[in-house]
């Protein structure tokens, strides 16, 4: 607006604009003022004054970097995540600004999750025009952290004898080795487990029954110990109820015997006894108490 003399006819003309010194970040920058003209049957009596004494900052513009990727890994006690692709920048059009700097990428805590934020830092930037600029380091990443695999070991498995059973005995103490600084706590009982429960020998031996717990249990997928074996041999299965018979000697070995051959194989197990006893002495020749065979 303009106010002229009374009574003179003076119209305001053109458009303003405003301009700083430069084009810098700064606080309070003068701002001049041009374009206002006037016309007007009074206008040649006037000298237009633009207005002055304006001042605006100008703050810094933002300038986020772009192009990384965050990294799955198994969990290793330590925030760090890997970053893979090229930083990038895209500062204003005639402006001279290059990123530098080392770029690494945090998870926010330690612990094993999916989709956990991963915060960038260490983009740098310098140039002319850098001052200008508010760098803002790429946001929006997300990567996993899986369990790291805890093995049981320290155990060792023992040869039995046939019992029907699948069961294998273990001995040794169950040990387990975390990661330094973590708190793991090896519980559960331990046992062993053959495929079968067939006679074998280096049988594969299976391990169940260890578990954990502690503050830091949750990172880790407790993997039994593996790579165990051990024999079952044969169980001795012994034939009953027969009797051996005296006999006058009749110049064989050959001895009659009474009663019912039987056997009792383990609970479960089906075996039948075949076959047709025979009774042998040692010898032909009389005797008392002579082994029957």
């Amino acid at each position: 607006a303009i106010t002229a003399l009374v009574g003179d006819t003076v119209t305001l003309d053109g458009t303003a604009t405003g301009a700083f010194a430069d084009k810098n970040v700064g606080t309070a920058k003068a701002v001049t003022v041009s374009g206002n003209t006037i016309s007007g049957t009074d206008a040649a009596n006037y000298n237009l004054v633009q207005q002055a004494g304006l001042t605006a900052d100008i703050t810094q513009a933002d300038l986020t970097v772009s192009g990384f990727t965050a990294t799955n890994k198994t969990y290793d006690t330590n925030r760090v995540a890997t970053l893979t692709g090229t930083a990038v920048i895209t500062a204003l059009v005639g402006d001279a600004v290059t990123l530098g700097g080392t770029a690494t990428g945090t998870f926010a805590d330690k612990n094993v999750g999916t989709a956990k934020t991963v915060t960038v830092s260490g983009n740098t930037i310098s140039g002319t025009d850098a001052a200008n600029y508010n760098l803002a380091q790429q946001a929006g990443l997300t990567a996993n952290i899986t369990q790291a695999n805890l093995a049981v070991s320290g155990l060792t498995s023992t040869n039995k004898v046939y019992d029907a059973a699948l069961a294998a005995t273990l001995t040794g103490t169950a040990a387990i080795t975390a990661l330094v600084g973590d708190t793991v706590t090896l519980d559960g009982t331990a046992t062993g487990t053959f495929a079968d429960k067939n006679v074998g020998t280096a049988k594969t031996v299976t391990v169940t029954g260890n578990t954990i717990s502690g503050t830091d249990a949750a990172n880790y997928n407790l993997v039994q110990q593996a790579g165990l074996t051990a024999d079952i041999t044969k169980a001795t299965l012994t034939v009953s109820g027969l009797t051996s018979t005296n006999k006058v000697y009749d110049t064989t070995t050959v001895d009659a015997l009474t009663g019912t051959a039987a056997i009792t194989a383990l609970v479960g197990d089906t075996v039948t006894l075949d076959g047709t006893a025979t009774g042998t002495f040692a010898d032909k020749n009389v005797g008392t108490a002579k082994t029957v065979t």
